[in-house]
C-alpha cells in the first residue's frame, strides 16, 4: 500500500535525480531532505522502500560503502507525477 510517506520519500529521489543505479541514495540521505516536522524513523523509511520495491517504483541502486541504496523507476516516475 502507498501512503502519503511513501509519497514524500519519491518526491525526495525525484527531486534528487535518483532515477539510475549510479545516482541511488541511502536511507539516511532521504531522511536528511525531508522538512524536520515530517521526517520519520531509519526503519520506518526502509519499510516504506520494501513496499514500494514489491511494487516496482523503487530498486536497489549502487552499494555506498556498507550502505544499501534506492533509486525511483519509470513506473514511480509516472505514479509521482500522476499525483500533483
Amino acid at each position: 500500500m502507498i501512503t502519503k510517506y511513501s509519497v514524500t520519500i519519491l518526491s525526495v529521489l525525484k527531486d534528487n535525480k535518483a532515477e539510475v543505479p549510479a545516482k541511488s541514495m541511502t536511507i539516511p540521505q532521504m531522511i536528511n531532505r525531508i522538512p524536520k516536522d515530517n521526517r520519520k524513523s531509519y526503519r520506518t523509511v526502509y519499510r516504506h522502500l520494501l513496499e514500494m520495491s514489491r511494487l516496482g517504483y523503487v530498486k536497489p541502486g549502487l552499494d555506498d560503502g556498507a550502505a544499501a541504496t534506492y533509486y525511483i523507476t519509470p513506473n514511480g516516475l509516472r505514479f509521482i507525477d500522476a499525483q500533483n
